[in-house]
């Protein structure tokens, strides 16, 4: 008998439904929260400045709101459920502010629906609920893994007339939490209710860790993309380990007779350990360790070592985990019988130490613009994704034993559908991401080479309205042989966990290289080409501020090598990382120098430059500028080349793509 909602149900009424319906809700909220964090970052970006709209994570401080109730209906559950799924129907359609305000009050609506939904677990001792949960959410990120692969690593969902099929998902969940509070509702007039027993600080530290693992997925364990990038690993192997031991433990988890049995409280620890380690081998190996004398500069970004190679597969094999915690923590939650009170001040707590969690991940890339604390936050990537884990694996010291209760109990959607669909999107996902990649192969370029350089905006257009599509577009009627690209790092929360130069690289079918891992915390630069990119190695420059660098590669055109390089300077260009850069380019030949240097023509930085190499708008024989009122005294996006190098046409283009203009060179003689 199923007993989720309160009620009891017959096998094959409402319980069948109840591990889809949550793996949905759980989808929603993942969505919602990447959605929501990425948009404040983004109101933040285009004001250059901590936005006041920060204001709204405070939208995830809604549990006190349970203090107004001394019991909880179903329909008090299907109401807060329904509101998070309106508003992520709001946020499909909305733009950059709007999505922002509907994302943090669904975000906030699930800090009402989720512990509502424990303690209906809570008042009827449904110990196997946790279990049921647990599938859930191992189900949703299965989901999710597969329609971010349709995308290049980007969640398709948010994309165009694929926003439908979102929408489309998030009413399937509105129709079957609906049912399912039409069943939940019956007979509860008299419901009796559970007395609570004692520990609230350790019914506290249970509901830290089932928010822990809701971050773990968001930080990245459900967005292969963004692992990939941790560690420069390849994206397809990253899905197919991300998604393979879910699926396993998902099949394993009734098939074999005492499993659970086995997994005793000594056991699990033991398993979060090696998990632990396994992060922090994964996350400590891809930090750059940046000199603090400036003499070291520019410094070569070390190769990630055999430490980090070997972490992020044994994390991702070891990472079912997660889920088993998700399980024990929710199945204690309904042993211990907290009041609502209880649960309330719980995920409170809970609610700050996932905003701080989040905050600090941002910080450690935008710490420039963060008053007073921000700069501690420089090269803490690695810390605070293993304080993440930590909250995720510590409460298991608190969980006395399995508390998911007895196998075959109130399981509902049997193990046989589990296992075919969680099949199903392992395969779909794995054949999806390889379906999406580039194959560039060794295209022939003819003469002029098109160069083009790119300053993304984190793939937001002049307006801030998200604009990967466009900026595609932009780039694919340019028609260029080298891209250059500029505010790329899209690959962790604040950017969505997005993708965006894989996006671009398998859409236009070129070799991509993505420059400097996600740990340094840089803004991101990359290079496109539709020829082989050969030697690329990154290079970071001296900062006192944001951390910058320079991306430098070797393209061979009809059988002449150029060397390449790709960078955007500090605020102000600052003289001395633009000296470094020109160390890099000393003595090389047939140079393309490019990038958001953020000086203009007439500065010092820009003067030294010409010393050792040509301004290739000057040197065009031929210029453009669209739009015509573009005023080219203030640009600050630059070709610059080796001496003598022709120039055929040169232009400056502003459609509003993105919040610079695109600098176009055509560089050589046709022949």
């Amino acid at each position: 008998m199923d007993r989720l909602g309160g009620a009891t149900h017959k096998p094959g009424t409402a319980g069948w439904f109840e591990v889809p319906l949550f793996a949905l809700q759980f989808l929603c909220f993942l969505q919602l929260l990447t959605d929501f964090v990425a948009n404040v970052y983004a109101v933040g970006l285009l004001q250059r400045s901590l936005p006041p709209e920060i204001a709204c994570m405070f939208l995830l401080f809604t549990p006190p709101l349970l203090l107004l109730f001394r019991r909880i209906s179903a329909r008090f559950v299907v109401l807060t459920g329904e509101l998070m799924l309106l508003s992520r129907l709001a946020s499909l359609a909305l733009d950059t502010r709007g999505k922002m305000l509907a994302a943090g009050i669904g975000s906030g609506a699930f800090f009402l629906f989720f512990p509502a939904t424990l303690w209906r677990l809570r008042n009827e001792r449904d110990h196997a609920g946790g279990r049921r949960l647990s599938v859930a959410l191992a189900l949703a990120t299965l989901l999710y893994v597969f329609l971010q692969a349709l995308n290049s690593g980007n969640d398709i969902t948010g994309f165009g007339a694929w926003r439908y099929l979102g929408g489309s998902l998030t009413v399937v969940a509105g129709v079957l939490l609906w049912v399912w509070g039409r069943h939940a509702t019956r007979g509860t007039t008299d419901e009796p209710t559970a007395p609570e027993n004692r520990g609230k600080w350790r019914m506290a530290g249970l509901c830290l860790g089932l928010t822990g693992v809701l971050a773990m997925l968001c930080f990245g364990l459900a967005f292969p993309a963004v692992l990939a990038r941790w560690t420069d690993s390849n994206y397809l192997w990253v899905t197919a380990l991300t998604t393979g031991p879910t699926g396993l433990w998902l099949a394993l988890r009734r098939r074999i007779p005492g499993l659970r049995l086995v997994l005793s409280s000594g056991v699990l620890l033991g398993w979060n350990l090696l998990f632990l380690a396994a992060l922090a081998l994964t996350v400590w190996s891809s930090r750059v360790p940046l000199p603090a004398d400036a003499r070291a500069y520019p410094f070569l970004e070390p190769p990630v070592g055999w430490p980090g190679q070997v972490g992020l597969p044994l994390m991702l094999i070891l990472s079912p985990v997660l889920y088993v915690n998700f399980a024990r923590f929710a199945g204690a939650v309904a042993e211990g019988a907290p009041s609502v009170r209880t649960l309330a001040w719980s995920f409170t707590l809970a609610a700050l130490v996932l905003l701080l969690l989040v905050l600090a991940q941002v910080f450690t890339t935008a710490y420039d613009y963060i008053p007073v604390v921000g700069p501690w936050f420089r090269d803490r990537f690695w810390l605070v994704c293993l304080a993440a884990g930590s909250v995720a694996s510590v409460p298991v010291l608190l969980v006395r034993s399995d508390a998911s209760g007895p196998a075959g109990e109130g399981e509902g959607f049997g193990s046989p559908t589990v296992m075919a669909v969680s099949a199903a999107l392992a395969v779909a996902a794995i054949g999806a991401a390889a379906m999406t990649r580039a194959h560039p192969g060794k295209a022939a370029v003819a003469a002029p080479l098109r160069v083009m350089t790119f300053n993304l905006q984190q793939g937001y257009s002049a307006k801030g309205t998200r604009n990967f599509a466009g900026q595609l577009e932009l780039i694919r009627r340019v028609d260029p042989d080298l891209v250059g690209l500029q505010e790329t790092d899209t690959a962790r929360l604040a950017g969505g966990n997005s993708d965006l130069v894989r996006f671009l690289a398998n859409r236009l079918n070129y070799h991509a290289c993505a420059g400097p891992r996600t740990g340094a915390g840089t803004f991101g630069i990359a290079l496109l080409s539709r020829l082989p990119i050969e030697a690329a190695r990154t290079f970071y420059l001296y900062s006192t501020g944001e951390q910058t660098a320079v991306l430098a590669a070797e393209i061979r055109v009809r059988g002449t090598s150029h060397s390449v390089f790709v960078t955007h300077l500090g605020n102000g260009g600052p003289l001395i990382q633009q000296r470094e850069i020109l160390d890099l380019v000393a003595g090389k030949t047939n140079v393309i120098l490019m990038g958001d240097f953020n000086f203009r023509p007439g500065r010092e930085q820009y003067q030294l430059t010409l010393g050792r190499l040509e301004d290739a708008w000057l040197m065009a024989a031929e210029k453009r500028i669209d739009p015509p009122g573009l005023d080219l005294n203030r640009r600050i996006d630059h070709v610059f080349l080796s001496r003598g190098t022709p120039v055929r046409r040169a232009a400056y283009l502003d459609p509003g793509a993105s919040d610079h203009p695109t600098m176009v060179v055509e560089v050589g003689d046709a022949r």
